[in-house]
């Protein structure tokens, strides 16, 4: 009922959004621009309203953290990871005038793909910020998610936490970002906090934000990237995902393992009578990008995004939040998932 209108990025989930359902005249539609394209429970319900809510059989998918947090960070950070290079103006100045000074002598007679600025040019396409500085794009998301998960959730329940769009008028967006950098500060994790811009740091088309975990500054990342926090806000639809509160104890009655998953995915919804034709391969060919990120130039293996300088802190912070036996009742516990 409501979902991705489809880009670049994702694929077009967009499912009954415009419906109006007759016992509230109430649409995905009049909540989607304030809240977003990831409506909670608690927010379907009021649009559905309570016969139809009562009614039908509801079920979510919670995906492994560990795999969840990775395909996250590579959705939202695609000028990182998927696109091309931006060279700043001032590196490719440079290399124009090495071209010049040295042009008789070196480059007058070679074939136009042996030009410096031909090669630089060929160079940012056939790069990402991953590609060439695969460290320090890790350290970056060391930092991004100990910042997210170290820091307290916004209120789950409360319509105003999932109004994060940085153009909507929300204090809640400015509480969200103010709780990161308070959190960025107590951990010293600074560099993240390098990021945080305003409009008026973009004066002209040649300004650019330096990404800070670069001692180099041949590269730039793009304006919107920065100023609309896009990077790193989200934090109570995306990764508090283990923290859902649906005002009882949460009680999970079947498991499905993402391997295989239209498969196994299929067979839950005939042992539950859940009349949804799952085609395999139609699942395949049409997420198994999106989850996995296939066309990720330089792609690491998961295992590699959590054992960089601070693994040992990433593995001990995810646990408490999503596999700790002393959890409260109103959380998810991946031990207790999994031990079923």
């Amino acid at each position: 009922m409501a979902g991705d209108p489809g880009n670049e990025r994702n694929e077009d989930t967009k499912i009954n959004v415009d419906k109006i359902f007759p016992d509230t005249g109430k649409c995905a539609a009049d909540y989607q621009e304030v809240y977003g394209n990831h409506l909670p429970w608690f927010m379907i319900k009021d649009i559905v309203g309570d016969n139809i809510w009562n009614e039908y059989t509801k079920f979510t998918i919670e995906r492994e953290p560990y795999d969840r947090i990775l395909s996250l960070f590579y959705f939202m950070n695609p000028v990182i990871i998927r696109n091309d290079l931006l060279c700043t103006n001032e590196y490719k100045d440079e290399i124009f005038a090495e071209q010049e000074k040295n042009w008789h002598e070196k480059y007058q007679h070679k074939p136009k793909t042996e030009h410096p600025m031909v090669q630089l040019s060929q160079w940012q396409k056939d790069n990402t910020m991953l590609t060439v500085y695969p460290d320090e794009v890790r350290s970056y998301f060391e930092e991004w998610l100990l910042v997210q998960l170290e820091s307290l959730p916004l209120p789950l329940t409360d319509d105003k936490t999932y109004g994060v769009s940085p153009h909507v008028d929300n204090p809640y967006v400015q509480k969200e970002k103010d709780i990161y950098k308070q959190t960025a500060q107590k951990f010293s994790l600074n560099k993240i906090l390098g990021f945080h811009s305003t409009q008026n740091d973009w004066v002209d088309e040649r300004a650019y934000k330096h990404f800070p975990y670069l001692k180099e500054r041949k590269v730039k990342l793009p304006a919107e990237f920065i100023n609309q926090y896009s990077h790193i806000l989200g934090q109570c639809r995306f990764l508090n995902y283990g923290n859902y509160f649906d005002g009882e104890k949460v009680h999970v009655d079947h498991v499905v393992d993402f391997k295989n998953v239209g498969d196994n995915i299929g067979r839950f919804f005939n042992k539950y009578n859940i009349d949804i034709n799952c085609d395999k391969n139609l699942y395949d060919a049409a997420t198994q990008n999106a989850h996995y990120r296939k066309n990720v130039k330089g792609k690491q293996p998961k295992e590699w995004w959590y054992n960089g300088p601070r693994g040992e802190w990433l593995h001990k912070v995810i646990q408490r939040r999503f596999y700790n036996d002393d959890m409260n009742e109103n959380q998810i516990n991946f031990n207790k998932i999994i031990a079923s």
